[in-house]
């Protein structure tokens, strides 16, 4: 993705006010009493603006090296018989990090979305609205997509614990990050509502990803882990409300003027296959070990 497209989003989303966004045709809905969409003003400037500059283009390099790495580097630790790494108090704070980071991403775009849907309709919600790319909500759409970089750490810790790496795991992260990218180059309105869904499941993912690590320190995950399916729950919930908005907006066309072909056909591809592997995973890990467990109960 060429860099001049991430001065384009600065320039076009995150610096925008009321006034400007609307006459720019963001299409914007905004509460009277604040200058920005939500419950903060719109952003004159944004201070990192230039550390995020051509992160777009890093990115699908990043992804390229991602899947070289999944699948040339676990063969060689086994032929020079290296030894797994496995380091819990680093991997726990790395989840710490993501769960702090969702929960505050959570905490900010959950509440302004809500207003939205409540002020301004589901239709127009997903189908016209393009306010979660302006102001503060910009900079967290954005800080949104740059961290879809950093999930892809989440492989390399099972790479180097020698962990055995599901298709569901990587091609699930291998493909956030692309999408990602290409919903921020359409700005369609219902990319929104995925983000939003993913902050929120994330905030509570990691944060059980980060008491795991540290369930022989910690009693709170003896508590956490027979609610653990409940997260993948959630997980395939996403996917298919993601998946459904994405029928609504692909039925309607035209009436939804702040949509974009490639994002709709893409989205229509990745959530179809998301949805289906969540449920292949659910029933495997959470339908199918029941009943064996039970089986080989009965035979004792």
């Amino acid at each position: 993705m060429p860099v001049s497209f991430v001065k384009y989003f600065i320039e076009e989303s995150i610096s925008y006010g009321k006034d400007d966004a609307k006459t720019a045709g963001f299409n914007a809905f905004y509460p009277d009493d604040y200058a920005g969409y939500g419950v903060f003003p719109a952003a004159d400037s944004f201070a990192t603006r230039e550390a995020i500059i051509g992160v777009a283009d890093y990115s699908f390099y990043a992804v390229i090296v991602y899947l070289l790495i999944i699948f040339c580097i676990p063969p060689l630790l086994k032929e020079y018989e290296i030894p797994p790494w496995r380091p819990k108090y680093l991997i726990a704070a790395w989840n710490f990090m993501l769960a702090v980071f969702s929960i505050v991403g959570s905490s900010i775009c959950v509440p302004n979305y809500i207003w939205l849907l409540l002020n301004a309709g589901w239709h127009n919600a997903i189908c016209v609205d393009r306010s979660g790319w302006v102001g503060y909500n910009g900079i967290y759409a954005f800080a949104f997509i740059v961290s879809k970089n950093f999930d892809l750490v989440d492989t390399m810790w099972l790479v180097a614990g020698q962990r055995n790496i599901i298709f569901l795991h990587w091609y699930h992260h291998a493909s956030v990050v692309l999408y990602c990218l290409q919903t921020a180059t359409s700005m369609a309105a219902i990319t929104s509502l995925h983000g939003i869904m993913n902050y929120f499941v994330h905030s509570l993912m990691y944060t059980y990803y980060f008491f795991s690590q540290l369930k022989h320190d910690c009693p709170v995950f003896s508590y956490l882990y027979p609610y653990r399916s409940i997260l993948t729950i959630l997980q395939t919930l996403q996917m298919f409300i993601g998946f459904g908005a994405i029928i609504y907006v692909y039925i309607l066309g035209d009436e939804c003027p702040a949509s974009h072909s490639e994002t709709i056909n893409y989205g229509m591809i990745v959530y179809s296959s998301y949805a289906l592997l969540f449920v292949k995973f659910f029933v495997d890990n959470y339908i199918r070990k029941k009943k064996s467990k039970k089986q080989k109960s009965k035979r004792r």
